[in-house]
């Protein structure tokens, strides 16, 4: 509300009280639903990227530790880093896949909610026609 309707941010938090009020366990579903799907895929990629290099990781650190010897140091630091990037990529790749999604998900329920309160009708028919390049919103 701050960056659509031009709103501070106690006047944003109070008019999105508002809009939301009689419809939290609805907005909480539209929430959750997706969310615990999410959540699935991510554990699932993540147990799947563990498995993966979890077997060099074990058998790098039951091999004994000799300081003297840097090759070796460099093997179990190799096998720590072969256990760790995949759960980094799986984790970056989700979070840039997710975070857009659940934007526009706000960003849909916000539409909904306000079509619903009646501030502003979705039908454009009797708006003028946007010039090429005009981003302003019209309510």
């Amino acid at each position: 509300m701050i960056t659509v309707e031009g709103r501070g941010p106690w006047k944003s938090l109070v008019a999105s009280l508002a809009l939301g009020k009689g419809m939290w366990w609805r907005n909480f579903a539209l929430f959750l639903i997706p969310g615990i799907v999410v959540i699935g895929i991510a554990v699932v990629l993540l147990i799947v990227s563990m498995q993966n290099g979890s077997a060099g990781l074990v058998a790098a650190l039951q091999t004994p530790s000799d300081p003297e010897n840097p090759v070796l140091m460099m093997e179990k630091l190799q096998a720590v880093m072969g256990y760790i990037a995949p759960i980094i990529t799986v984790m970056m790749v989700l979070g840039a896949v997710i975070y857009p999604f659940f934007q526009h998900l706000t960003t849909e329920i916000y539409t909904d909610l306000r079509a619903r309160r009646g501030d502003f009708d979705v039908d454009d028919e009797d708006e003028e026609e946007a010039e090429p390049g005009d981003t302003t919103i019209r309510w």
